[in-house]
């Protein structure tokens, strides 16, 4: 119980003084802007090669995956089809 309420007391103090800071302004000049792009576009274009690397090595295994889902569902919808028709074909004699 004690614990509990030093680790209570312990997050109150932290976020006090974390509400204390100075405010951080809301709109960017158009330099912090322009270095913000710059940054994200160099960072993308490294991510991008990445992505498509790590898309090229696994898309034939996914390619495989896919198509055994299909023929999963395909079968099982086959299965209920022909439990179907032989439900018929037993009412029917």
């Amino acid at each position: 119980m004690l614990r509990v309420l030093f680790g209570i007391l312990a997050l109150s103090l932290l976020f006090s003084f974390a509400a204390c800071r100075e405010k951080i302004p809301l709109k960017l000049t158009s330099r912090q802007t322009d270095l913000a792009d710059t940054i994200f576009l160099r960072q993308a274009k490294d991510l991008r090669v990445l992505m498509d690397s790590l898309c090229e090595a696994h898309f034939d295994e996914r390619v495989q995956d896919a198509v055994d889902s299909m023929l999963v569902v395909r079968r099982k919808e086959e299965e209920e089809l022909r439990a179907r028709l032989r439900k018929l074909g037993a009412e029917n004699e």
